[in-house]
């Protein structure tokens, strides 16, 4: 006859894990499959596909590495944090700053409307998940004053 294993210190229990609602919401919003949109901009990558920059494994590799730590991390990654920042303290000034700056900072027209267009279905897709009058307001902004506008326009 065989034993059965107390499997209470096992991987495989989830008897007794516990739930952490924010980290599952963080999950879900950055999951491939939640409806933004953000999966159909190649952000460059397709044209330099097309332009055949782009043959190998390794140049794609090196073309997402640079993506990330030249454009993210010193671009979005830090808008981000600022906006984090300032929506924790309720500082509406200083998030319609962010949003100018960000939009000055995208210097290629597409790159702007493929941000603006990600961000605005992140919302109409976010807010009503959340219990977050503030939120809700910030949508209502957007959705009346459009975002990412800079008022000094570029040029393409």
């Amino acid at each position: 006859m065989k034993l059965l294993k107390d499997v209470s210190s096992s991987h495989l229990n989830t008897v007794d894990t516990l739930t952490n609602l924010s980290l599952l919401h963080l999950l879900q919003i950055h999951d491939s499959a939640f409806p933004i949109g953000s999966y159909t901009h190649s952000y460059g990558m397709e044209t330099y596909i097309q332009e055949d920059r782009i043959r190998t494994k390794e140049h794609l590799v090196e073309f997402c590495q640079v993506y990330l730590e030249q454009n993210l991390v010193y671009g979005d990654a830090i808008l981000i944090q600022e906006a984090f920042h300032a929506a924790q303290a309720r500082d509406v000034t200083r998030l319609l700053e962010l949003d100018e700056l960000c939009g000055a900072m995208k210097l290629a027209k597409e790159s702007r409307d493929a941000s603006v267009n990600v961000g605005k279905q992140f919302m109409r897709t976010v807010a009503p998940l959340m219990d977050s009058p503030f939120l809700l307001q910030w949508k209502d902004h957007i959705d009346q004053e459009g975002c990412c506008t800079p008022k000094v326009r570029v040029k393409n």
